[in-house]
C-alpha cells in the first residue's frame, strides 16, 4: 500500500507541479494522522512481537503469488463451466483471478486510457490511471516473491533485493496481499472500460446492461464455503468440568495438531478446543491462529508421543500441569471434515485412550479422571 501511495504521490508531483503546496502538505499531515491514531497501536503491539524471536514472521517462498494464481476461478463459478474459457483457466478458486468482466473491462479501460484525451478532464483522468496501474504493477512483481519459473527458466525478480534492502519485508509471508494494488488498478480501468462500453445506449439499455454485467460478476465469484456449528458446552463432554474443578495450569491437549499436518486438521481440531478453552481459562500448549512459532512442529512431534519419556519430558520443560487425551472430536464438523479426520488425528478411539492412560509410569500421574470426552491427566510436578 506503501508503494501505491509513493508511486501515485510522486507521479502526481512530477506531472502536475503544483505552485502552492501547502493545502496539499496540511491534507497529507492530517492523512497520516488519522493513520497513526487507528493503525499505531497495533503496530506497536506488533513490533514488540517482532522482538521476540519466537514470535518472528519469516518470509515464506511457497506464499507468494504464481502465474497461475492469476488465472485459478472458483471451480463452481461461471467461468469453470464454458467450455472454451474454462479450457484455458484452472479450478483452484484463486482470489487473486480478477473474473471475466473485471478482465475484459480492464483491456476496454486500457484502450480507452491510451487513446489521447481532447480535454483537460480526460488528461486527468488517463495520468491517474495511469499512475495507479503503474503502482499496481510494481506491487504485482513483489507479490511474485524472489523468482519465478518462465518457459522453464528461472527469473530473479526484484522483491530478493528489496527484502535486503528493506529488512521489513522479509517478515512478510503472504506476499499475494501486495496484489491488492493491482486488484484496484484492474477494477478502476474495468469501470472506465464498462462506462465508455454502456455510455452511448439508452438508459433502458445501460440499466440493462449494469444488471447482467453484475449479475455475470456475482455468477463468477461464486464458490463453496465449508461451514461448521461453533462448539458448545456439550461438545466439550465434561472435559471442561474437571479442568474448572482443579488449580489452574498449563493444558496439552491430544492429539495435538499443527499447520504443517494440514490446514483443515488444524483448523478443525484446534479452533474448536481453542474456544471451548474459555470456559476452563487454562492456558494452552495448543494453538490455532495465522502464525506459529518455528519449533512447534518440532515439540508436538515429541509431545504426540505421550506417555513416552521423550513425551514427558517435553511436558515438563513447557511447564505441562494437565494432558488431555480426547476421544471426542470437539464441534460439529462436516461430514468431509470427519472423514479427513478419520485416521485418528483429531480424536483417539477408546481403545488407544485406554492404552495410553495404562502405559502411564507409576509416578507420572497425580489424577486420573475419565469423562465422556476422554481423560484429563494431572503430571506430577
Amino acid at each position: 500500500r506503501a508503494a501505491l501511495v509513493v508511486v501515485v504521490a510522486a507521479g502526481w508531483a512530477l506531472t502536475q507541479r503544483p505552485q502552492v503546496w501547502r493545502p496539499y502538505a496540511r491534507a497529507a499531515a492530517v492523512a497520516s494522522g488519522v493513520v497513526a491514531v487507528l493503525v499505531g497501536p497495533f503496530a506497536y503491539e506488533y513490533l514488540g512481537l517482532q522482538r521476540d524471536s519466537a514470535f518472528q514472521r519469516k518470509f515464506l517462498p511457497t506464499m507468494a503469488l504464481r502465474l497461475r494464481d492469476l488465472i485459478g476461478v472458483p471451480a463452481r463459478g461461471l467461468t469453470a463451466h464454458l467450455p472454451i474459457i474454462g479450457a484455458h483457466f484452472l479450478s483452484n478458486g484463486h482470489p487473486n483471478f480478477p473474473g471475466l468482466v473485471g478482465l475484459a473491462g480492464a483491456v476496454l479501460g486500457a484502450i480507452v486510457v491510451l487513446r489521447r484525451p481532447s480535454d483537460e478532464r480526460g488528461r486527468r483522468r488517463r495520468r491517474e490511471l495511469m499512475l495507479a496501474s503503474l503502482g499496481g504493477a510494481i506491487l504485482i512483481v513483489l507479490a511474485f516473491g524472489d523468482w519465478q519459473i518462465v518457459a522453464g527458466y528461472r527469473i530473479t525478480l526484484p522483491y530478493s533485493l528489496a527484502r535486503d534492502a528493506l529488512p521489513s519485508l522479509s517478515e512478510l509471508r503472504a506476499l499475494t496481499r501486495f496484489a491488492l494494488g493491482a486488484q484496484l488498478a484492474v477494477a478502476l480501468l474495468a469501470a472506465v472500460g464498462v462506462d465508455a462500453l454502456l455510455r452511448h445506449g439508452s438508459r433502458f439499455w445501460r440499466t440493462v446492461g449494469t444488471i447482467a454485467l453484475a449479475a455475470i460478476v456475482c455468477g463468477d465469484a461464486i464458490t463453496g464455503i465449508e461451514l461448521t456449528t461453533v462448539p458448545t458446552a456439550r461438545d466439550d463432554y465434561g472435559i471442561d468440568r474437571v479442568l474448572r474443578a482443579h488449580p489452574t495450569g498449563v493444558v496439552l491437549e491430544l492429539p495435538m495438531q499443527t499447520a504443517d499436518r494440514g490446514s483443515g486438521r488444524w483448523a478443525f481440531v484446534e479452533a474448536p478446543r481453542q474456544l471451548e478453552a474459555l470456559r476452563d481459562h487454562d492456558p494452552r500448549v495448543n494453538g490455532y491462529s495465522g502464525f506459529e512459532p518455528p519449533s512447534i512442529e518440532h515439540l508436538a512431534t515429541s509431545l504426540d508421543l505421550f506417555p513416552a519419556p521423550i513425551a514427558l519430558a517435553a511436558a515438563r520443560r513447557v511447564g505441562v500441569r494437565y494432558v488431555v487425551v480426547r476421544t471426542k472430536l470437539v464441534g460439529g464438523a462436516p461430514g468431509s471434515v470427519r472423514y479427513v479426520l478419520r485416521d485418528g488425528s483429531g480424536n483417539y478411539t477408546d481403545a488407544a485412550a485406554r492404552q495410553i492412560v495404562q502405559e502411564l509410569p507409576p509416578s507420572a500421574a497425580r489424577v486420573v479422571a475419565h469423562v465422556a470426552g476422554g481423560y484429563v491427566i494431572e503430571l506430577t510436578q
